[in-house]
């Protein structure tokens, strides 16, 4: 039944929309008269386009589905201004991809080459110094990776509405986790201790965030 009715539709649509020719001129398609003359066949009932049964083609016509865009409401609408202030924002982001990215990053390399641990050991297996000395290291750089994501949401989220507070905090945690790692990398683990001032700016950031998404709420 639904291949029948399928034929019915198109066969309806192409006669209730014959081509229009707007003139004589090369490409410009003429109607054909079997247009006029063809029988239809609408909802099961055989008409003639052309006769009687015009004005049931013209209600047909008016059955036609039309599609409207619905419009958001005004509130779910916003637009974010920038201003000179976020470029301090990227700066502070800019910041923290060098210290965890690269000066983390090569230290770790250096300490691979001079403790000589190979890849793709993520940690020296031994008990003795050495081995020692390189997982103090690498675990500088593992433990600041574990909260690298969760800093540059915040930082982001919070620099839309407080972009000075945002790229101060940022930098603060950049130095800190630099302090972090330095002290990690001594060989001495208490040494890390240095860097826990890095807390200050992630706390600010996590208020500023807090912030700004109850404003959005209220």
């Amino acid at each position: 039944m639904l291949p029948a009715i399928a034929r019915h539709a198109a066969v309806n649509f192409a006669a209730l929309n014959p081509p229009r020719s707007t003139g004589t001129g090369r490409g410009v398609r003429k109607v054909n008269p079997s247009y006029l003359s063809h029988k239809l066949n609408l909802w099961g009932h055989p008409v003639d386009p052309s006769g009687r049964d015009s004005a049931l083609i013209n209600s047909q016509r008016s059955l036609r589905p039309t599609v409207h865009a619905a419009a958001l409401p005004e509130e779910t609408v916003a637009s974010i201004a920038l201003s000179s202030s976020h470029g301090y924002v990227i700066l502070s982001l800019i910041f923290a991809v060098f210290v965890h990215q690269f000066y983390m990053t090569f230290g770790v390399a250096r300490a691979r080459k001079r403790y000589n641990v190979p890849y793709p050991a993520l940690y020296a297996e031994g008990k003795d110094d050495d081995s020692k000395a390189f997982n103090c290291v690498q675990r500088g750089h593992q433990n600041s990776l574990e909260s690298y994501a969760t800093f540059l949401a915040l930082l982001l989220v919070a620099g839309i509405k407080f972009p000075i507070t945002a790229a101060i905090s940022g930098a603060v945690y950049s130095l800190g986790k630099i302090a972090y790692f330095n002290g990690y990398a001594s060989g001495d683990p208490a040494k890390r201790l240095q860097g826990a001032f890095s807390y200050f700016g992630l706390f600010t950031l996590i208020g500023c965030a807090v912030r700004f998404a109850l404003g959005l709420i209220a």
